[in-house]
């Protein structure tokens, strides 16, 4: 049962040349041949591992300089499978800002094959050790423009929303209400603030 819906269609100027490339370099088959007359132009599908392509000498199909991206399971096992029969790809395998492993090829005629897998999973180090300091803002700053808001319109419920329990337990209503009361008639409202440093140890961090 056919499960790939879109065959991509690459024009070839040569078809045996490019049938040595697909098949003895690249592991794919002959599904079937297509010619009108002996002498005439080549219509072909080869297929490797599910994935499906055409390779037209037809003039008329398509121009050559194509493009088509394999989506497969492993693109290093792929290249390795590649250069033991001695294609060598134009882009070696690399990891992708989207999050993919790729590796680009170039057949006879100059159409692009790139294939691409899921990069490999990368274990972060997710303790504020090994935080960088932009990290540590995106958590904090979202957290001190609430308790700046908080206290400015002396909202205890808000103001605690982030608290430990011992920390809820120390500002209270009352404590924090005169607090924000005496630095608003002493020095006025918060208008705005600056991270200058961000200090760790084991286990926290502190921003200035």
């Amino acid at each position: 049962m056919r499960t790939q819906t879109v065959i991509p269609q690459l024009r070839t100027t040569n078809a045996n040349r490019s049938l040595q490339f697909y098949e003895h370099g690249l592991g794919f088959t002959i599904d079937w041949k297509h010619q009108f007359e002996p002498g005439f132009p080549l219509f072909i599908q080869l297929t490797r591992n599910g994935q499906s392509v055409f390779l037209t000498e037809h003039a008329g199909d398509c121009d050559v300089g194509g493009a088509v991206y394999f989506v497969i399971p492993d693109v290093d096992r792929c290249f390795t499978e590649f250069t033991s029969q001695s294609v060598v790809p134009t882009a070696l395998p690399a990891d992708t800002p989207w999050g993919t492993r790729e590796m680009l090829l170039a057949d006879p005629d100059g159409n692009r094959l790139r294939f691409a897998s899921d990069a490999p999973a990368v274990e972060r180090n997710t303790t504020l050790e090994g935080m960088s300091d932009d990290e540590i803002l995106h958590i904090a700053n979202p957290i001190m423009d609430n308790l700046m808001d908080a206290s400015t319109a002396i909202d205890h419920e808000r103001h605690i929303r982030d608290f430990s329990d011992r920390m809820k337990a120390i500002v209270t209503k009352e404590y924090l209400q005169k607090v924000c009361e005496t630095y608003q008639r002493e020095k006025g409202y918060f208008s705005r603030r600056e991270p200058v440093a961000v200090f760790r140890r084991p286990g926290s961090a502190a921003i200035v």
